[in-house]
């Protein structure tokens, strides 16, 4: 057993089969995958885009614009298949870079211009099998996007 710490997480979740998280000291359950800063801004048709890093953008309905911290929810995005172009909103093709067990799910980090973790159940895994190096359509629905900050 090694036991490292750091503050880099993306470092972290690359070398290590478990992970625990401190918050002031004290083990805590927090998410602390997914937290990206954005900037939000109106569409035509009362959707938000989401700007992530001036890479991805993403699509959603919120009253709310300018710059924000946002959390994307790893249990609600879609693991579509492997190198399948899609037209659908808020689906982008990426470069799996890690899959692991974790807690009972299979954990995937992919490459969209972003790195960004998924989770999804043994079951849906198993009917896929995506492999590192491999490249993968996911498909990042609404709901996962969650603006941290007022």
């Amino acid at each position: 057993t090694i036991i490292f710490t750091s503050h880099n997480w993306r470092q972290v979740a690359s070398l290590a089969h478990q992970t625990m998280n401190l918050n002031h000291g004290k083990l805590t359950d927090a998410v602390i995958e997914n937290i990206f800063s954005a900037v939000l801004s109106k569409e035509n048709n009362d959707t938000t885009r989401y700007l992530i890093q001036d890479k991805i953008s993403l699509f959603s309905e919120t009253i709310q614009t300018g710059k924000k911290t946002i959390f994307i929810d790893p249990e609600k995005i879609i693991l579509l298949g492997t190198a399948n172009k899609t037209k659908k909103d808020n689906s982008f093709i990426g470069k799996i870079k890690q899959v692991s067990e974790d807690k009972g799910q299979i954990r995937i980090i992919i490459d969209i211009g972003i790195w960004i973790t998924m989770r999804i159940s043994k079951n849906t895994y198993k009917k896929n099998m995506p492999l590192v190096g491999e490249q993968a359509v996911i498909c990042i629905l609404p709901e996962a996007i969650q603006t941290t900050q007022p």
